[in-house]
């Protein structure tokens, strides 16, 4: 049987005691780093990524990559397209109002594109088109709270 072998960390300096094993990573039992005086040149190289440290970080970019691509997404949208998703709800979490609105302003945002909206029921209410903020005419139908296709609600003064 084998003789254990005193090597010391390069990271941390702590005296670790390991089988002399040809060819197999170890790691210090105080910083987790790689012995690499225990392995060869390639060896060595080779199994750092795959220390504890090294695994944490993978994981760490694991989860943070997507918000980091989220983040740059929203960015675009916001900067370059100046569009952004729209949703208003209801206090008790059914849609409201669901579209786009275009930023036209530093803090000023007009609706664009198709918009949809919902009675509290949610039953779809109203469906169309904006442009600058505004109803374009022809593009608008509308419902009842049953569901069934009804004229323009009361109080609708856009054109229709």
């Amino acid at each position: 049987m084998a003789q254990d072998e005193i090597v010391k960390c390069d990271e941390c300096g702590a005296e670790c005691a390991y089988p002399e094993i040809a060819a197999q990573p170890f790691y210090c039992h105080k910083c987790g780093a790689v012995l690499s005086s225990h392995l060869s040149e390639t060896d060595a190289v080779g199994s750092a990524s795959q220390s504890p440290r090294s695994n944490a970080i993978r994981k760490h970019l694991i989860i943070t990559i997507p918000f980091i691509v989220l983040i740059l997404w929203f960015s675009y949208l916001w900067f370059v397209s100046g569009v952004l998703p729209s949703v208003q709800k209801y206090d008790n979490g059914d849609p409201k109002e669901l579209g786009y609105v275009k930023r036209s302003g530093l803090a000023t945002y007009r609706r664009a594109g198709h918009w949809v909206t919902y009675h509290p029921n949610g039953q779809k209410a109203s469906e169309g088109e904006y442009e600058n903020g505004e109803k374009v005419a022809g593009t608008w139908k509308y419902w009842d709270a049953a569901g069934q296709p009804s004229n323009r609600p009361v109080g609708d003064t856009g054109p229709e």
